[in-house]
């Protein structure tokens, strides 16, 4: 596989006449995107915003985050096999993208039709109903003061806030939602391909370099609870080329992912398209590959096994597969907590019995004020971990002038929102990566 990945930088994004890329400035016409949402069959209205770094909002409801790029030379399409989109290998050709841009999904699912009447007439949810209570929970993002995480601080995100037909179940409305953001993410991404990128980078992984030290990267996906691996197919949750059944490991080319083979989210605050196709951890290896290291590519992991047998057996094939593959080294992480994180221990170990070195890049539990371990489960054969912190902020998050993610926000998003403390449970975005400044003591 080998792919040439170009990028054009933006600095600044604009509503405009006309959805045009003039680089560096990106102008979008917000009329016709949204009518474009609004195309897929299931959409009853759409909204597109642009939120830049450091403005004073708030973003609520999202789905994920998805990179705009598309291919310009070579098989598939970039995010394939999902929501009808051919099914062929990418990861070979030429592949341009925004930089500095990304698609946010946001998914509104009041219906305020629904909803009782004011006497202004704006919806006004009971304040004991269901729905108001499930709001409170509903993921958040800012993109300006103590909250703001990379990527999305440097990022000018489009916005775009969808409501789904409530007669469609959640898998349907998932497609849906899915599908009306690739329509979008293709308008703009069509924007580059008469263009020739300014900044061009190689990524040749045709040959091996067995004579430096091999290297994988483990990230562990969850499939849904109720899939069995010759159980329904669902939409739902990370799919690798369209797939989110409970499989066994997939190994990638690094340029696969880079291209999306690797897309979709829970939808609960997890945005992991753009985690995993322009991981900075994967994009690092990738750099490296015949210079200091030989990437010998992902394995994906899937969690969320049953027996305790399954979790054991799929542990060791991972090893197995990155021994067969000639890796010494392997960098892991996880998506989810629970099981899930007991099965990527058990992948850790695994290695480590078969002579590959592995680091664990996680987020950390909640430390009820020190009375509980870092990490929810440990194995004597972990020597290396890398701490993403706990995900506490001390300080409140301050009252915003907009919010974004919702047709009729309630007016409680505008307020101060209190301190969260600790990761597991809450409703703030995650720091995937540990690259911002939240939960450190000091940096």
């Amino acid at each position: 596989m080998k792919l040439e990945l170009g990028t054009f930088p933006v600095e600044e994004v604009v509503f405009a006449r006309e959805t045009h890329l003039k680089w560096p400035r990106l102008e979008l016409d917000r009329d016709e995107l949204s009518r474009l949402a609004r195309s897929e069959p299931g959409v009853r209205w759409a909204s597109i915003e642009i939120a830049q770094p450091d403005d004073p909002l708030r973003i609520i409801n999202f789905v994920d985050l998805l990179e705009v790029k598309v291919k310009v030379r070579g098989a598939g399409v970039v995010y394939p096999a999902v929501c009808d989109r051919p099914a062929t290998t990418v990861g070979s050709g030429a592949t341009s993208r925004l930089g500095g841009v990304a698609v946010m999904l946001c998914l509104d699912t009041a219906n305020p039709a629904d909803q009782p009447r004011n006497s202004s007439g704006h919806g006004q949810p009971h304040q004991d109903d269901g729905e108001s209570k499930a709001r409170a929970f509903r993921p958040f993002l800012d993109v300006f003061g103590p909250g703001k995480l990379p990527p999305y601080d440097e990022l000018s995100l489009v916005c775009l806030t969808l409501q789904i037909d409530p007669a469609l179940d959640l898998e349907n409305r998932n497609t849906t939602a899915y599908s009306a953001a690739l329509r979008v993410v293709d308008r703009i991404a069509g924007t580059m391909t008469a263009l020739t990128p300014p900044e061009t980078e190689v990524f040749d992984f045709e040959s091996n370099h067995h004579s430096l030290p091999g290297v994988v990267f483990i990230p562990h996906l969850a499939s849904a609870e109720w899939q069995a691996p010759s159980g329904s197919r669902s939409t739902l949750g990370p799919a690798v080329y369209g797939q989110t059944r409970l499989s066994a490991p997939w190994h990638l080319y690094p340029s696969e992912t880079i291209d999306g083979a690797i897309f979709g989210s829970y939808g609960n605050g997890r945005p992991e398209t753009w985690h995993l196709s322009n991981s900075p951890l994967a994009m690092e290896l990738c750099r490296k590959h015949g210079k200091t290291i030989d990437f010998l590519g992902f394995i994906v992991q899937r969690t969320n096994w049953t027996l305790q047998s399954e979790k054991e057996l799929m542990a060791q094939r991972a090893a197995m597969l990155a021994k067969r593959l000639n890796a010494s080294g392997a960098i892991v992480t996880t998506n989810y907590r629970g099981q899930r994180f007991l099965e990527t221990i058990l992948t850790v170990q695994a290695l480590e019995q078969a002579g590959i070195a592995a680091t664990l890049l996680t987020e950390e539990e909640d430390n009820e004020d020190g009375a509980a371990p870092p990490l929810l489960v440990s194995a004597p054969e972990m020597t290396s971990v890398v701490s993403s912190g706990a995900g506490e902020l001390d300080s409140s998050f301050p009252p915003v002038e907009k919010v974004i993610g919702a047709r009729e926000p309630d007016r409680r998003w505008y307020d101060e929102q209190p301190p969260v403390h600790g990761r597991y449970g809450v409703s703030y975005v995650p720091d995937y990566y540990g690259l911002g400044h939240r939960s450190l003591e000091d940096y």
